[in-house]
């Protein structure tokens, strides 16, 4: 297997604080936490359609395919990042799946000029054990909000949950979820609270 760097992956329920743990993770430890990719799951998911990677053509119809989500628009009209499809096939080690993942955010964290690599993406929460696979230099850290915060802050939102009640399963179901798989991955899973991360913020900081 290719030598891969080290990868970081932020995982929690929305409006629980990953947005703001990943902008401390970028300043403090140099890690190109880019939010949302929202192509890594879905795209497995349809990965038979391309066939065998080991053929360049279809190698490339991936990547192009990849290239077309909303994760490059964002990076190109949001942070100035011009990404082609050719850059990407330049950077892959391996003609799997896993082989252009790490292209992919390598390719990312060069172009902001961070030395490690990683993303961070509320709904993974749901997918642990499969990006342990993908991604098998992968860590987790799961950060957790209080319940009952989390609920109140998701009425806000229209793509939210409707009333407290389902507010509460969405972040109970995520939590539970992510503590089970997280549990049988060892010291690549990590799991601090918000609240520990604001109140004792060198303790916590120095544990992570």
């Amino acid at each position: 297997m290719p030598d891969y760097p080290e990868f970081h992956i932020v995982v929690g329920s929305s409006r629980c604080g990953t947005t703001f743990l990943s902008r401390m993770l970028r300043e403090s430890m140099d890690i190109a936490l880019q939010g949302e990719p929202k192509f890594v799951v879905p795209i497995y998911r349809r990965l038979h359609r391309f066939g065998s990677l080991a053929k360049p053509a279809n190698l490339r119809r991936l990547i192009e395919t990849i290239h077309k989500r909303q994760f490059f628009i964002f990076l190109s009209e949001r942070l100035g990042i011009s990404i082609r499809p050719e850059e990407i096939i330049e950077r892959v080690q391996e003609p799997t799946y896993t082989g252009v993942l790490y292209a992919v955010f390598q390719l990312v964290a060069d172009k902001r000029k961070y030395s490690r690599l990683g993303y961070t993406d509320p709904i993974d929460s749901y997918h642990l054990p499969l990006l342990a696979r993908l991604l098998p230099t992968a860590r987790f850290i799961h950060i957790i909000r209080d319940g009952r915060d989390v609920a109140l802050s998701l009425q806000k939102f229209l793509w939210g949950p409707t009333n407290l009640y389902s507010g509460a399963r969405y972040w109970a179901r995520v939590v539970s979820t992510a503590r089970k798989d997280g549990a049988n991955l060892g010291n690549r899973y990590f799991e601090l609270r918000v609240e520990d991360l604001t109140s004792h913020t060198h303790k916590t900081a120095a544990e992570l």
